[in-house]
């Protein structure tokens, strides 16, 4: 009887250890990775794009600057002429005089990707203090 408790003692341990270790296979200590929506920072701002392009410019849009540094989707857009969507060295336009701190007017950004004809438009993000 001995011979079997000792078959039944390592299997029971064998049974168990399997167990814990999937269960700690389960648990994912590796922090979530966050995913940013398509932006651009510019001018000491930051623009998310609402997801519509347009073949054209509006009228009173002048150049400000191309992209500059393009970085992944996982790091935040903090930098200016930064962005995370628009390849290096895309145009970017914004309406001749505005002033980006006028919280009554919504704001868009053009952007013209290299890439193709058409202009990504990106929203003025405001902050709220």
């Amino acid at each position: 009887t001995m011979k079997f408790f000792t078959k039944k003692s390592a299997l029971a341990l064998i049974v168990v250890s399997t167990l814990l270790f999937s269960l700690a296979a389960c648990e994912d200590d590796t922090p979530e990775v966050k995913v940013y929506s398509d932006r651009v920072y510019v001018s000491d701002h930051l623009f998310i794009s609402t997801g519509d392009s347009s073949d054209t410019l509006p009228d009173g849009y002048i150049s400000i600057g191309t992209v500059e540094t393009l970085l992944s989707k996982t790091e935040p857009v903090e930098g200016n002429n930064a962005s995370n969507c628009l390849e290096v060295g895309s145009e970017l336009y914004l309406p001749a005089g505005i002033n980006l701190d006028d919280m009554t007017s919504s704001i868009k950004l053009y952007g013209k990707d290299n890439t193709n004809d058409e202009y990504e438009i990106f929203s003025l993000m405001f902050v709220i203090d």
